[in-house]
């Protein structure tokens, strides 16, 4: 398995910093993946983590019903995985008692 995304996202961190820019200060920064790599780069990578296991939960369990129900009409089924974004180093947080939202 490999996450292309935090591995672009950390290629992006690396050259915003060569730049002489600060990440979160200047330039905020966020993935889609959340691989092994966003927790080992300075600063962490946030992310939006989405859901790969269920997602594969999901399929074989419309697989298994397909097989079980082979002479079943077929039918679509749209199944919806809320992502979850990660925040950490690479985007400002607000402060407490910040006015900006």
């Amino acid at each position: 398995w490999r996450d292309w995304s935090s591995d672009v996202c950390s290629s992006d961190l690396q050259m915003i910093q060569k730049m002489g820019k600060n990440v979160p200060d200047d330039i905020a920064l966020v993935g889609f993946g959340d691989g092994p790599i966003t927790l080992i780069v300075n600063p962490q990578l946030s992310t939006v983590e989405q859901k790969g296991y269920e997602m594969g939960l999901e399929a074989i369990k419309l697989l298994l019903h397909k097989i079980e129900n082979e002479t079943a009409v077929d039918s679509f089924q749209t199944k919806v995985l809320t992502p979850l974004l990660i925040a950490r180093e690479s985007t400002n947080r607000l402060k407490k008692g910040s006015a900006n939202v």
